[in-house]
């Protein structure tokens, strides 16, 4: 993506940004210590879900090997990536990311997935993004949360 591209990208879509900060860490993180190439790439106009791409957190390296523990949401390529990234993740961890519509990012939500967390807020949402969540992203979330909030 160009640049010029990117400033079009990130002038539209701005008022996603708290909705993106609300459900998915990496892009917390991203705001939070201004790192602009990582908001280019974390940047959302679409389903809002957390990310769970490898990339770590305080590196940015691609193939990080550590998950956190406590959110599982984030990746770190050792103790000394989770060091230097803590002082700003623990802001984030430990947080419900599913409290936004999948599709829209409304937050008010009425129908759950019945086997992950993941949330929408109309049978019109649900009915344009349920097919591909469940062969993408639902058996994922399902391992990675459990029964964490399922009860959300």
């Amino acid at each position: 993506m160009s640049d010029a591209e990117y400033k079009r990208l990130k002038d539209g879509v701005k008022q996603l940004y708290p909705i993106t900060y609300k459900s998915d860490n990496s892009f917390a993180y991203s705001i939070d210590t201004g790192n602009e190439k990582r908001q280019k790439r974390d940047a959302k106009v679409f389903n809002f879900v957390p990310m769970y791409d490898t990339w770590c957190l305080a590196c940015d390296n691609k193939d990080a090997k550590q998950r956190c523990s406590k959110c599982k949401s984030v990746w770190f390529c050792d103790r000394n990536c989770q060091k230097r990234a803590w002082q700003i993740h623990k802001r984030h961890c430990g947080r419900n990311l599913f409290i936004h519509c999948a599709l829209c990012g409304t937050d008010t939500n009425y129908f759950k997935c019945d086997k992950c967390p993941v949330k929408f807020c109309s049978e019109t949402c649900k009915s344009k993004l349920y097919a591909t969540h469940k062969e993408i992203d639902c058996e994922h979330f399902q391992k990675l949360f459990g029964e964490r909030y399922l009860h959300y």
